[in-house]
């Protein structure tokens, strides 16, 4: 451990920063959570130890990411990835479950299904996931539909969720990190399966609507999520925009808002998300990609995600990790 630590120190040395960012890395409560690791089986019991192996990747990574010249340009998954999962024990809302308040029989219907699917999200046997998650949030869609909600609905139900029963909670540092786009000029695309009316309103009561508008304005924040169709004469829901998006499919919706971004050249990319296949966002733009830095959020589940990711926050954590690494680039 004590030489990771050491290695980090030299690179940012190097980088010829200024004592206060080395002071922070030698302190380490930052980085050790945030370290590579591997699973270790003994019987039963599933251990989260460091791999010294993995830790060399990672620090070769991050030297080559934090010297590199090219524009940065952040890509992450939304639900469960800056939001957090669980508040103590209990478990929070995500953008479908604030929808569940609108209809006892969608709760039900959603209840069951993630019963059945959620597991697929973190499964190794790629093909059968796919598959499975396909199948998942098509049933959610239809079952979305019969609620017959309409965009003004959102809004109160956002409201609902968020300040009187408190179920939607971001993670530490969000709002720094966001103050970081606007500072650095670092653009963010937000791609989530989730329905993109719920992630517009979560976003702007938690960072206001003055900060929201600027990140839109400024083109620092791109959303791609699930469109809701409605009627035109009614304003209910009728639908979706397709093809949908679900947790296999976001690199189609990813590459043209990424191509607009990078003009041409080659950029850095960091990103970060929650399940195992988030990180394959990357598979379709990874040519025009020059530095790469994936940083997965483990929500107390017992995933394995190195090595498709080069780092982990472990126990549903916050994003200080995150924002010491933005606070050592500048686009």
């Amino acid at each position: 451990m004590k030489t990771f630590i050491r290695k980090i120190s030299k690179t940012v040395e190097q980088k010829n920063l200024n004592q206060n960012i080395i002071d922070k890395i030698d302190n380490m409560p930052l980085i050790t959570e945030n370290i590579p690791y591997e699973y270790k089986y003994d019987e039963n019991e599933i251990k989260l130890v460091p791999s010294i192996d993995l830790c060399n990747d990672f620090v070769e990574r991050f030297e080559k990411f934090i010297q590199s010249n090219c524009n940065t340009i952040l890509i992450a998954d939304y639900d469960n990835t800056f939001t957090k999962r669980f508040n103590g024990d209990e478990e929070n809302f995500n953008s479908f479950t604030v929808i569940e308040q609108i209809s006892k029989k969608f709760s039900e219907s959603q209840k069951k299904n993630h019963k059945k699917y959620y597991i697929y999200e973190h499964i190794m046997v790629e093909e059968e996931a796919r598959e499975k998650l396909k199948e998942w949030y098509g049933k959610t869609f239809i079952n979305f539909v019969e609620t017959k909600i309409k965009k003004e609905d959102f809004k109160n139900l956002v409201k609902k969720a968020m300040i009187e029963k408190q179920k939607v909670w971001f993670r530490n540092g969000t709002m720094k990190l966001f103050d970081n786009l606007l500072e650095k000029k670092i653009p963010l695309i937000l791609i989530s399966c989730g329905i993109k009316d719920v992630l517009e309103e979560e976003l702007k009561i938690f960072l206001g609507e003055e900060k929201y508008n600027k990140l839109i304005n400024e083109k620092l924040l791109f959303i791609i999520g699930n469109e809701v169709l409605y009627d035109n004469e009614d304003g209910s829901s009728i639908g979706f925009k397709i093809p949908y998006i679900y947790t296999c499919n976001k690199t189609d919706f990813l590459k043209k808002i990424f191509d607009k971004l990078r003009n041409g050249k080659k950029v850095r990319v960091l990103m970060f998300g929650d399940n195992y296949y988030d990180i394959d966002l990357i598979e379709s733009i990874n040519d025009d990609i020059e530095q790469l830095l994936g940083v997965a959020l483990d929500n107390k589940g017992k995933v394995n995600f190195i090595p498709k990711y080069q780092a982990c926050i472990l126990g549903d954590g916050d994003f200080r990790f995150l924002n010491f690494i933005l606070s050592m680039i500048n686009n």
